[in-house]
């Protein structure tokens, strides 16, 4: 908690928290793939952990939050849910001849429509000044655009007999208006019910959201122990 805290309220190295590691911070991101060795070694200086897709806890907070959707959904819809589901009518050919295939995370029924929940992390943090600007200015900006990638990846058009839903949170915490659409659309009409619903599925997301958030600082800035 005090790690993410630190990194909402942009302190420097958030993840070097002198009560939990008393010796001096590390200059280069820890991030390593356990499984390949790979080592991401950016300097810290010019490189935000948050941002850092080496390592488990990248794509470990995603899934996370993936699981919970899908058990989530499943409860306010009472109908079976799958994960990582391929979607053939959104597989698609790339210029440079390679052919990749739609997987989407959560695959439901919602009322009569088959639904595809596509859940991502995106980071409001960016190197582009001209950018930067305009999300300093317009909250939700890096959301937005990148449900906007995810429609452009998935056209309604090639598919239209089943739907999509961009579940996007930025790394910070704040959510895309689809995913606040979504949880609102399946959650209780009861006013009791639904507020509590909502309370408990948002505190979900938040725990989910915040330690991913203190894991990419804290594996990125302790300094590994010699070998």
């Amino acid at each position: 908690m005090r790690v993410a805290l630190r990194a909402r309220l942009r302190m420097a190295r958030p993840g070097f928290d002198i009560s939990l590691e008393s010796s001096v911070h590390a200059t280069h991101c820890q991030h390593a793939n356990t499984n390949s060795g790979v080592f991401c070694g950016l300097p810290l200086d010019q490189h935000d952990p948050a941002r850092c897709a080496v390592g488990g806890a990248f794509v470990r907070g995603h899934n996370q939050l993936r699981d919970f959707l899908a058990r989530w959904v499943g409860e306010q819809t009472g109908q079976p849910t799958a994960i990582e589901q391929l979607v053939t009518p959104w597989h698609r050919c790339l210029p440079s001849g390679e052919f990749e295939m739609a997987k989407l995370d959560v695959s439901c029924m919602i009322g009569i429509t088959r639904t595809h929940i596509d859940v991502a992390y995106t980071n409001a943090r960016t190197e582009q000044v001209n950018e930067r600007n305009h999300r300093a200015k317009e909250d939700g900006r890096a959301a937005a655009q990148k449900v906007l990638q995810k429609r452009t990846r998935y056209p309604p058009a090639a598919n239209p007999g089943e739907s999509l839903v961009p579940f996007v949170i930025e790394a910070l915490g704040r959510p895309s208006t689809e995913a606040v659409a979504l949880l609102r659309a399946l959650a209780s009409s009861d006013p009791i019910e639904r507020s509590t619903q909502l309370s408990e599925a948002w505190r979900e997301v938040s725990v989910i959201t915040q330690t991913r958030l203190a894991e990419l600082y804290l594996s990125a800035e302790r300094p590994r122990p010699p070998r």
